[in-house]
């Protein structure tokens, strides 16, 4: 424990949260919340959540532009692919991630080529890809923190779309990014009525 004190709330119930503490002394000062405290964060955090909700809906105009390949394309057109939102990302799960292997791994000789064929050395196909990968493996788990956006030296805002599209699988689905292990994420669950209006 690298601290005197930690707090936990993965993996518990909704209203539980796990205490760790270093030394006894600092235990023995603790105490349960008192019941106006448990109201007071219930409900400061109804109010994190609205706001959470409204800022992942301040993008809901640019959906339409980005279920077309050229709003895609356009919004992710400064990306130079350098992996920092993946790397950053703290729920990209992935032992041996397809992005960091032999696969993308391009010899010199062969971009030269590919750069010839196509006419210039941007790759946009490997680019979409590469979001769109990312994209179909973490959107059941983006929990819109905005690492990868503060990550990205071209300075897109890729938690904006995964936040986002997040949003909206989990709306569609009724499911949400949880912290409780026993529920299945949509993606391992078939239902007949999946894409039924709710």
């Amino acid at each position: 424990m690298e601290y005197d004190m930690e707090f936990g709330t993965f993996g518990v119930d909704d209203d539980a949260v796990l205490v760790s503490v270093k030394d006894g002394a600092l235990a023995g000062k603790l105490e349960k919340a008192k019941d106006e405290q448990v109201k007071a964060r219930k409900v400061l955090v109804n109010k994190m959540v609205k706001e959470w909700e409204e800022a992942v809906f301040k993008h809901v105009d640019m959906a339409s532009d980005l279920s077309r390949v050229e709003g895609f394309n356009r919004f992710f057109e400064d990306c130079i692919v350098c992996h920092n939102c993946m790397d950053q990302c703290p729920v990209c799960y992935c032992n041996e991630c397809f992005f960091e292997s032999q696969t993308f791994r391009y010899e010199g000789d062969k971009m030269m080529l590919w750069a010839k064929n196509r006419g210039g050395l941007q790759m946009p196909t490997d680019k979409a890809m590469f979001h769109l990968g990312r994209m179909a493996h973490m959107v059941l788990t983006c929990v819109y923190c905005g690492m990868c956006s503060q990550a990205c030296p071209a300075g897109i805002d890729v938690s904006a779309v995964f936040g986002f599209t997040s949003f909206q699988v989990f709306r569609e689905f009724g499911a949400s990014a949880s912290v409780n292990l026993s529920t299945p994420l949509p993606q391992a669950v078939y239902r007949e009525d999946e894409l039924e209006p709710r």
